[in-house]
């Protein structure tokens, strides 16, 4: 009977592009071979799941903005004129996004330092 330090198998399946992926970063580490660097990632690393619905209501509110600026070109050349609350659109649509991106920065970085 084998004296191992190590007596449990853990097994799980990949893709050819996986394995390969996977061999490039065991060479690039160092590490003596796959079963040591699966070790190393799983055992001294986090798994951290961000919430990105803060990035993808940004992303609303940026195609909110192109729709709006792409009306304000379309009348300008119809008109040669721009109307005041239409750049005041655009004024409240940044300020959205403005507010969309400091909260979502905020939260990554909370995430980021609960994870070190």
């Amino acid at each position: 009977m084998d004296k191992r330090k190590r007596n449990v198998q853990v097994k799980f399946y990949m893709s050819e592009d996986e394995l390969e992926k996977l061999d490039a970063k065991v060479k690039k580490s160092g590490q003596a071979n796959r079963g040591a660097y699966l070790r190393k990632a799983a055992l001294e690393n986090e798994v951290v799941n961000i919430d990105m619905s803060g990035i993808q209501k940004l992303t609303q509110e940026i195609n909110a903005i192109g729709t709006n600026i792409n009306q304000i070109a379309h009348q300008c050349n119809i008109e040669r004129s721009v109307p005041s609350y239409q750049v005041e659109n655009i004024r409240e649509y940044m300020e959205k996004i403005w507010r969309l991106l400091r909260y979502t920065l905020s939260s990554l970085q909370s995430a980021k330092r609960s994870t070190t």
